[in-house]
């Protein structure tokens, strides 16, 4: 169930990529960042935020399914997906299998 019709942004991977993604996407919208890193995502989130964009983060590996299953998670609970980006480095092997 959609938590609101707020249109969401997921970016996954705060990294500068991922920031410039989350600004090119943010008008009008919620920014859902997602990174592994507490301090990249902090650091993002308040790029962003000072430049007027509304975010949120959520601090996952989406190296495997419990990651990916939060940031679905939480964007569901914030709205309807309108963009999903994924910039975070990761390769078949980095992944885990479950």
């Amino acid at each position: 169930m959609v938590g609101s019709s707020e249109s969401v942004v997921v970016v996954i991977g705060s990294g500068a990529m991922g920031v410039a993604a989350g600004r090119r996407l943010a008008a009008g919208r919620l920014v859902l960042l997602a990174d592994r890193s507490a301090e990249r995502l902090d650091e993002a989130a308040g790029r962003l935020s000072a430049e007027g964009h509304r975010v949120q983060t959520v601090g996952v590996d989406v190296g495997d399914g419990a990651g990916i299953a939060a940031v679905a998670d939480a964007s569901r609970r914030l709205g309807r997906l309108a963009a999903l980006v994924h910039t975070a480095g990761i390769s078949p092997t980095q992944a885990r299998r479950s």
